[in-house]
């Protein structure tokens, strides 16, 4: 069933401030003179064309061993390309760079240390997109608070891509990764439990992620929007929360279950604090939202669905 729900949004939360948000070993066995001097050629070739590879990281025999190395190189517009390994530190992002790893099950980065994030993005300047994919972030001992971390406003990032990564967290509290930019996708990630995303923009893209639990806000402007679609919220606290100023949100497709708390929580009343719901349109169909709620209590779902799968109540999303 489709479904359009008219509601303005104005959280009575502060809006946003600066500062916070919301990627050979070869053996040779020669039978000839002339098998091994092909050989060595071809390896020779693919090392040459390997160094003119600037920003490439791998644990050895490439121009960088480090990832931040790397990315202090870097130069606006760049790619940095890592290769598979284990790279043990804190990144930090201040320039308009892609930093790509070879594959989630190769490339994995974990704390160097201490952190309030594993990676944290953006400075004082204003940046252009910025793009992490094909890693693993992995939590250890909780040296760090957050997986991903955007240091200034979404209005100082034009865009945001965070496509094909795993972010692993083996601890017992949530591991929040926060993800904001002027226009952000996050597509085909796996968050394993405990590691949550809260993600904010003008555009918000969140399509086909496997997570344990999503905050999104389009911003606190007019004309914003944000589509959920694909994805599967599972065994989390929320399964959705969305918490515009103001807009536009489109769930399709989503399968939502087994969420402690709700299913689908929209800010708005009664199930949020507003100052004028007026300015937010939600429409959502093909979504599969079930069994939610296991640790809300009565009185809580009656402000939904009364069973704990949406709310406010009427916001059949199905």
């Amino acid at each position: 069933m489709d479904f359009t729900l008219g509601y303005n949004v104005g959280v009575s939360a502060p809006p946003p401030k600066e500062g916070s948000t919301m990627m050979r070993v070869v053996k040779l066995f020669g039978v000839g003179a002339a098998l091994v001097v092909l050989v060595v050629s071809v390896i020779g070739i693919s090392v040459e064309s390997l160094s003119f590879q600037p920003y490439t990281v791998c644990p050895s025999g490439c121009p960088f061993s480090k990832i931040q190395a790397a990315l202090d190189a870097a130069k606006d517009g760049e790619t940095i390309t890592v290769g598979p390994g284990v790279y043990r530190e804190n990144l930090k992002i201040t320039k308009s760079v892609s930093l790509v790893g070879a594959d989630p099950a190769q490339v994995r980065l974990m704390p160097g240390g201490p952190a309030y994030a594993l990676i944290q993005v953006g400075d004082e300047s204003t940046l252009g997109t910025v793009r992490i994919e094909g890693f693993t972030l992995q939590q250890a001992a909780g040296l760090v608070q957050r997986s991903v971390y955007t240091d200034v406003v979404y209005s100082s990032i034009q865009g945001f891509i965070f496509r094909n990564n795993r972010v692993l967290n083996r601890e017992e509290v949530d591991w929040l990764g926060s993800i904001a930019g002027g226009e952000v996708t996050v597509e085909k990630n796996v968050f394993s439990s405990n590691s949550s995303a809260e993600i904010e923009g003008y555009r918000v893209r969140v399509v086909n992620n496997d997570l344990w639990s999503v905050r999104a806000n389009p911003s606190w402007g007019t004309g914003n929007e944000a589509v959920v679609e694909g994805n599967t919220f599972r065994l989390g606290d929320f399964g959705v929360l969305l918490m515009p100023g103001s807009g536009k949100f489109e769930l399709q497709g989503n399968t939502i279950t087994d969420n402690d708390l709700f299913g689908v929580l929209l800010a708005v009343p009664p199930c949020g604090d507003v100052t004028d719901p007026s300015r937010v349109q939600v429409t959502g169909s093909g979504n599969e939202i079930a069994n939610n709620g296991k640790r809300l209590p009565p009185e809580a779902k009656q402000v939904g669905d009364g069973e704990g799968n949406v709310c406010p109540q009427g916001a059949d999303l199905a």
